[in-house]
């Protein structure tokens, strides 16, 4: 048993030295669109597609204006590992058109009716695209699934958008609360995280019997 621990340390550490580099190696390009985006085509597809690298690499390519790069990034990255932050930084993506985000999401939606961050995801596109029915259905819906201040905030500027102040100020107010709770249960997070890398640490330094 100790072996395999020590093992999953070791695969959990290079794993940790391959995001390391490849964030190097993004970051350095970053200021030149082209090359940023020949660098990230650069790192092998099963390394693209882990989530931590696809959310580096989408976000320097949006910042660069290589929106279209970044959203074939994140979707081979969710094809591959479901992941929320995945799905947020999807509904950053300014390329246009939106149409086409819209309809892959309703896609995955169909394989997964229930999830909170899709809906959001689907709101926040259908918002850029100003279809403000379809933005509050599916916005409505996550909140009811599960509440999340990105939600409220969508739904503050939805009710900004229609002109619906009263409604905006409740969903902002609702948004500042719910980011309160999300930083203090961050760092309850952080505290459990810290207190397991140690114990784990303390299990690694283990001289064999």
């Amino acid at each position: 048993r100790l072996l395999a621990k020590r093992k999953a340390l070791h695969e959990a550490a290079v794993r940790r030295l391959k995001l390391l580099a490849y964030s190097e190696l993004l970051a350095d390009a970053r200021h030149d669109p082209g090359l940023l985006a020949r660098t990230f085509e650069n790192i092998p597809p099963e390394d693209r597609r882990l989530p931590e690298v696809a959310l580096e690499g989408a976000r320097l390519l949006n910042r660069a204006g290589r929106g279209h790069a970044a959203a074939e990034a994140l979707e081979a990255a969710l094809e591959a590992h479901w992941d929320e932050r995945l799905l947020d930084e999807y509904a950053r993506v300014p390329s246009l058109p939106v149409r086409g985000r819209i309809e892959r999401a309703t896609a995955w939606l169909e394989r997964r009716p229930q999830d909170a961050a899709l809906l959001r995801c689907l709101g926040e596109l259908c918002l850029r695209d100003q279809l403000w029915g379809s933005t509050r259905s599916y916005l409505e819906e996550s909140l009811r699934l599960k509440p999340h201040p990105a939600t409220s905030l969508a739904l503050a500027r939805l009710a900004e958008a229609t002109g619906q102040a009263e409604e905006a100020q409740r969903h902002y107010r609702a948004a500042a609360l719910a980011f309160a709770e999300l930083l203090h249960e961050t760092d309850l997070q952080a505290q459990r995280r810290a207190a397991r890398i140690a114990g784990r640490e303390a299990v690694a330094s283990t001289p064999l019997a």
